[in-house]
């Protein structure tokens, strides 16, 4: 029975329904993390202090510079400077076609007699200049 004075566990509050023994050890702890608030935050520190560093890590890593979401942005950045170097190679063999047209063993007369008069600025005054570039 619950109310028997026999019972060597009493029972107290809410109707009954918690055992004083229970309560008891509540309280003790209770007392005990009032009086040793300084070792209880000195036992907490070091794992406390781990997470921050572990969130630090997994921030950086997720949004840093090198992180995650970057690499949506560096394919991009990828796919425009392709598009930069094919540009370079175009005029890179450009250039190397005018050298090779302008080549003292065998220069072509009217692309030296162009590039002279542009450059120069050697221009009679009866000749017109029209640039085809």
């Amino acid at each position: 029975m619950v109310g028997n004075s026999s019972d060597k566990i009493s029972l107290i509050g809410a109707k009954g329904l918690i055992r004083r023994d229970f309560t008891d050890s509540v309280n003790d702890v209770m007392q005990t993390v009032g009086r040793n608030t300084f070792e209880t935050i000195k036992r907490a520190l070091l794992p406390a202090l781990a997470i921050l560093i572990i969130a630090n890590f997994l921030g950086y890593a997720i949004m840093g510079a090198n992180g995650i979401l970057s690499w949506g942005d560096y394919r991009r950045q990828k796919a425009e400077r392709l598009v930069q170097l094919a540009e370079l190679n175009a005029e890179k063999v450009r250039l190397a076609h005018r050298s090779a047209l302008l080549d003292p063993g065998g220069a072509d007369p009217d692309l030296v007699e162009e590039t002279v008069k542009r450059e120069l600025g050697v221009v009679r005054p009866d000749e017109v200049v029209i640039p085809l570039d």
